[in-house]
């Protein structure tokens, strides 16, 4: 027999490994797709909670207040949803309809957005508005997976609710500002 040659035997556990790879990698595709799942009712409630927030902010003239109003719900979801003695299908829940509440904050903010903006800098405000978002988008993975390997998940809950809490407090801030910037000019002129 030469050493390049496979006997049955080699050939049995060759393809026993061979089985086992795709094996693994066939239940860690699917792990992946059970681990989102739970991610799934947060997405469609966020998009309901933009339909719903679309509606409302047609209907409204202080979308401070709506604004306001479900970033501070969603905020006190995700502390709820820290509470380590909640079943899973409660957690699921919660953060469910905190993606609502999220959702529906959306268009009353962009009008916010617009409002805030000084004359000529709509385009400036909304750039900024979104290169913030996605800077948060990008870090977000990465501190929240430090927690978790450090076993603090319900911390990821806590942290959220208390940026989305920051967040408030700093749109209203802003249009304050903004209000006080516009109530000036018009004097002013």
């Amino acid at each position: 027999m030469s050493a390049g040659t496979i006997t049955p035997a080699g050939q049995r556990r060759q393809g026993a490994w061979t089985i086992g790879i795709v094996g693994s990698a066939h239940f860690t595709s699917h792990f992946l797709q059970l681990s989102f799942a739970p991610l799934l009712p947060i997405l469609h409630n966020d998009l309901g909670g933009v339909l719903s927030g679309g509606y409302l902010a047609d209907r409204v003239r202080r979308h401070e207040r709506v604004v306001a109003t479900g970033l501070t719900l969603g905020a006190l979801l995700m502390f709820a949803a820290a509470y380590p003695a909640l079943p899973i299908a409660a957690v699921i829940g919660l953060l469910a309809c905190a993606g609502f509440s999220s959702g529906a904050t959306k268009p009353a903010r962009d009008l916010l957005i617009r409002h805030a903006a000084p004359p000529g800098g709509l385009g400036k405000a909304f750039g900024m508005v979104y290169s913030g978002l996605d800077v948060g988008s990008l870090i977000a993975p990465v501190a929240y997976g430090s927690l978790l390997d450090r076993n603090l998940d319900n911390l990821v809950f806590v942290v959220s609710g208390a940026l989305v809490l920051l967040a408030t407090l700093t749109i209203f801030r802003v249009y304050s500002q903004a209000a006080r910037q516009r109530s000036f000019d018009s004097e002013a002129a």
